[in-house]
Parts: C-alpha cells; structure tokens; sequence
C-alpha cells in the first residue's frame, strides 16, 4: 500500500508526470487513465497539441552480402526513426525490405540476420504487424531461412511480400518454403498476409498453406490486387486443389479477402457458388465489389451461411445505363429478396462505398446536390441517373436491414444522402453503434448525428459541418494531401475544423500527417487510442492500392 501513494503521489505532481509521460505509448496511457481518472485528467492538461502520423510504421532496409569469403548483413533504418527513437513507442508496424547484394555462393547461417533484427524488437516492443519485402526473385531463396530467424512473442500479423521481375517474364512469384517450423518463433502469430498474381494452386502454393495450417486459430489474408486484369475469378474449374482460396477454406484456415477498388472484374458470387456450406464458416473478412442489385440479393443468400465473418466491405459499381431490376420498395416486401443474416453475431464492422459509372457532368451535378430531387428534373438522362441512385439507396438499406443489431463500425462513402430518417433508421437496426464514417456525401441534414443513441466516434471527409450531439467523445476531420489542394474540399475541410474546434468541447488537438491530412478532437487519451485502433479500416476507405498490389 505504501509503494501506492508513493506511485499516486509522483504522478500527482505535474512537471514529474510531463516528463516520464513522454515516454508513455498511448496504450499505456489509455491504461491509466481508465485506472485512475485524475491521471487522465492531469497528462490532459500536460500535452494539448501534437502532431502524429497517420498510419506510421517503422522502416528498415536489410542488406545482405553473400561472399566467396565472408558474409554481411546490415540494417539501415529510415532517417525519420532511429531505433532508439522515442518516436517509435506508438508504432506497432514495421517493414523490412531485403536486398541481396551479392549471391555468389548460399550461406549457411542467417542467425546473425535474427540477432540484428531480434535487438530491434527488443528496443521497439510495440511493434505487432511486421512486413517482409523481398523485391526480386532471387532474394526469395533466402527467405526460408531469414524468416525462421525470427524471435518475437509478441507479433500478431507477418506479411510478406514478393516483388516482380520485369526483367524475367517466367518468373512465378511464389515462396519456396519447405520448413514445417518456419514460423515456430513467433508464438502469438494470428494472421499470415499475402499478395498473390495467380489463382491456380501451385506445389509451392500448398506446401506454405499447409504449413500455415499448422497455427491454431491462424488467419490468411489474400490480397487479389495484383492480378491480371484477364484473370478469370473463379478459375474455370469446379475441384477444390484448383484455386488456392477454396484450398485455404478446405484446410479449414480462417480467409480473409481484400479486392482492392480498382479490380472491379472479379465477381465474388461466382466463386460462392462453387464452396461448400462447411467452407463459409472460415471466412472472416471479405471486400468485394457488386454491380448489379441481382448480384447484391444473390450474396446475401452466401453471406448468411458465413457465421464468422467479423468485417465486410462492399464497393458498388453502378452503371445507371444497365439498370433494370425495380427497387425492392416497389416490390412485394414478403418476396424476401433479401435473406436475414442477424445470426452474425461475430459481424462488427460493414463499409458499404458508391462508384457511379455515368458522365462526369453528372457526378459533378450529384457531388453537388443538383440532382437529388428525384420528382423535378426534366432532363431524360438526369432523371435516369437519379432514379438509379434512388433504386440502389433502398436496395443498401433493404441489404442492411437484415444484418445483425451488433454491427458497431459503419462506413459510407458517397451514399447519396444522409438526413435526420436515415440517422433514425440506422440507430433502429443498429443500437451499439460506435464509429460512424462519413465521406463525400452530397445532402446531409446538420441534425442527423442526434438521432444515434450510443455514438462515440465520428470521423468526416469531404462533408459539411454536421452537429455534433454531446455523446460524441472524439471526431477526425481529414481527407488526403493531394485533395486538399482542390480550393472546394479545403474550404470543407476549413470549415470543419473550425467549426468543432470553436465548440471547446475538446481539450485536445492533435494534427495528423503521412498519408493523410486531418485533425483529431478529444479529451482523455483513452479516447485518441480507441480512435487508433480504427486507423486501418479508415485508411481502407480512401486508399485506391497500396504499392504492393502493384507489385513494387
């Protein structure tokens, strides 16, 4: 009791805490503050004002040197860390990307690889996600015996990554890994992440499968955005070894799927309709496009046998020309054009984005809210193109009222238009509502945040300034760099952040840099760290590609 106050009564005093909190991640100081309220309330006071970087990761180049007579391994971090920086306590990713220097002969060790790197989990024990980069194929051969290296208890997700070799078109970029143990020095592993450029399942394919197979509780995550654009998904087979996907379902391994936004070719109900009902139970996260309201209503015939699926994206790419299916609201609602998947009790988090395939001169004229009025417009092709957006409104919230009431996470871009009976609709479906993400919404209603009951976290890109209703502890304003130099989406953003800023309801501001450009309001850090934690899914909504779906 006595080494209690003792630790109550450092903390009480204002210029020790200053000092020792500086090297505090924010999880540490979440812990805290939730402990002890009058800790959270005083490091409050201490730091108002920082700049953080939006989805910073810690990078290292590893040059290896392979002799006839000796052998070199050297680590370069980039100039921003060191890895002795206190910069990298909020970090928990990083990357490593190999080069091969000279590959005159194979070594026989790699351990002096594993203790350089070893000493740098050592130094930066927050780091969860680690990426692996080999650029070109020759590096490959080695990977085997780098990645078997690797001690650290506390990784939870390995990427790794291949790059391409223009220079050599035969090369298939494929892991040669034939060690069961290869990953037996990472004990809390929980997601292995790969860039795939081909379906069909190769020897190589399902060696590394299998031994991925062997991690309890392990999650593949399979990003399709490398393949050829004529890659026919499925491949044009019906038997299981055939396509590596529906071998990770045999194998009973939980899959994830991420089809990035500019792959829009690949139709998910296709390769649904070849998996068995035992296959959907290890699917756990999927995103996907859909391009018509006949292929929506055919998913949710899938997605209901899908009982573990934790995260859903849906991107919709509408062509207003092709549309020919009625909307449900002008159908017989006992049809049940949708069938109910509120069994998903695992189903937290669902992003549903709009990509309309019509004239530029339309876009602009629904971007600014010139052809929402669905009853007054005399132009034929306006009309058309507002009666699609109207038809595809309804399918979305006929689609989301048969998702379960725990969804937490909701994620929109560009819906057509977010007003106080939308609001009030969604808080109906959804009571326990926690983040809401807003982007590039054309109407909105100042008063609609008011209507959700248990809202936390708001977060708004390209939109007008909403009301803010006092359950809201923290709000992220942002939107990319490059955007911000359009005169329209900075004065947007301008007034957003002043707006909320003037409300002094926040003790806290803290700017964002990197990828994106943005402000985070708050008050007690617990609050800034449960924002974090949505960070990847918020860089999902406006990322295109990441370089290494593109190969690099």
């Amino acid at each position: 009791m006595d080494d209690y106050k003792q630790f109550i009564t450092i903390l009480s005093q204002n210029h020790i805490l200053k000092k020792i909190s500086c090297g505090f991640s924010w999880n540490v100081l979440c812990n805290l503050g939730k402990a002890w309220m009058p800790f959270s309330e005083t490091i409050t006071c201490i730091s108002r004002k920082k700049t953080i970087f939006f989805l910073d990761e810690c990078v290292a180049k590893c040059v290896v040197n392979l002799g006839a007579s000796f052998e070199e391994i050297k680590i370069e971090f980039d100039t921003q860390y060191s890895p002795y920086s206190l910069n990298l306590i909020n970090i928990d990713r990083m990357t490593i990307d190999i080069q091969i220097a000279n590959i005159s002969m194979i070594s026989n060790t790699f351990k002096s690889f594993g203790e350089k790197i070893n000493r740098i989990f050592k130094t930066t024990p927050y780091i969860r996600k680690l990426t692996i980069f080999f650029p070109i194929h020759n590096s490959i051969l080695f990977a085997e015996r780098l990645i078997q290296e690797i001690r650290n208890d506390k990784l939870s997700e390995i990427t790794l990554i291949i790059g391409n070799d223009f220079s050599d078109r035969s090369w298939v970029s494929e892991f040669q890994i034939t060690n069961a143990t290869i990953f037996s020095g990472l004990k809390n592993l929980n997601k292995v992440k790969l860039y795939i450029d081909h379906l069909h399942l190769s020897a190589n394919d399902k060696k590394l499968i299998d031994i991925i197979s062997n991690i309890k509780g392990i999650t593949i995550e399979i990003s399709l955005g490398r393949l050829p654009n004529d890659t026919l998904f499925p491949p044009p087979s019906s038997t299981i070894p055939t396509c590596i996907l529906t071998y990770i379902l045999s194998r009973q391994i939980f899959l994830s799927i991420n089809i990035p936004f500019f792959k829009s070719n690949i139709n998910i109900n296709r390769w649904c309709k070849k998996l068995e009902i035992l296959n959907f139970n290890f699917i756990r996260k999927l995103r996907f496009h859909i391009s018509s309201i006949t292929d929506l209503r055919e998913f949710s015939e899938y997605l209901y046998f899908m009982k573990n699926l934790e995260w859903l994206g849906i991107i919709f790419n509408i062509n207003c020309n092709s549309l020919k299916i009625k909307s449900s609201k002008n159908t017989d609602m006992e049809n049940n054009l949708y069938k109910s998947s509120k069994h998903l009790q695992k189903l937290k988090t669902i992003q549903i984005s709009w990509y309309f395939n019509s004239s530029n001169i339309n876009i602009k004229k629904f971007m600014e809210n010139q052809i929402m009025d669905y009853g007054d417009i005399n132009e034929q092709k306006n009309q058309v193109f507002a009666n699609c957006i109207k038809t595809w409104q309804e399918e979305a919230f006929s689609f989301l009222s048969n998702i379960p009431r725990n969804i937490q996470n909701l994620y929109f871009h560009a819906i057509p238009e977010f007003t106080n009976a939308i609001s009030s609709y969604l808080d109906n479906l959804f009571p326990n509502l926690n983040i809401l993400f807003l982007s590039s919404v054309p109407r909105t209603e100042k008063e609609c945040l008011n209507n959700f009951s248990n809202l936390k976290i708001y977060v708004s890109r390209f939109m007008d300034v909403l009301k803010l209703p006092n359950i809201i502890e923290s709000c992220m304003i942002y939107d990319t760099p490059y955007l911000l130099k359009n005169d329209i989406r900075m004065r947007k953003y301008i007034s957003c952040t002043d707006s909320y800023r003037n409300l002094e309801r926040f003790n806290n501001e803290y700017i964002l840099d990197g990828q994106i450009n943005g402000i985070i309001f708050f008050n007690y850090f617990h609050e800034l760290y449960d924002m974090q934690d949505h960070f990847d899914d918020i860089s999902q909504m406006h990322k295109w590609y990441d370089k290494y779906e593109k190969g690099y």
